[in-house]
């Protein structure tokens, strides 16, 4: 079983699902610039985390063998 690989797939479907609807939520909303900015300041946060998070799942993916037959 090649159960390793989908490791950073899954990873960023399930950051796309959480994030999504924050973002559709700021773009239906009307806000004023104050509270904008804020909220694009929170999203680059958010974004930059997601950024890290990825290349820690990308790094461990790496860590293991392509190979393993995993035995339960």
């Amino acid at each position: 079983m090649m159960c390793r690989r989908y490791i950073g797939k899954y990873i960023t479907n399930l950051l796309a699902l959480i994030l999504l609807p924050s973002l559709l939520w700021c773009q239906n909303k009307k806000v004023s610039n104050t509270t904008y900015l804020t909220q694009i300041k929170a999203e680059m946060n958010v974004r930059q985390d997601y950024v890290k998070a990825l290349s820690i799942a990308k790094a461990a993916a790496k860590d293991y063998p392509r190979n393993v037959d995993f035995q339960f």
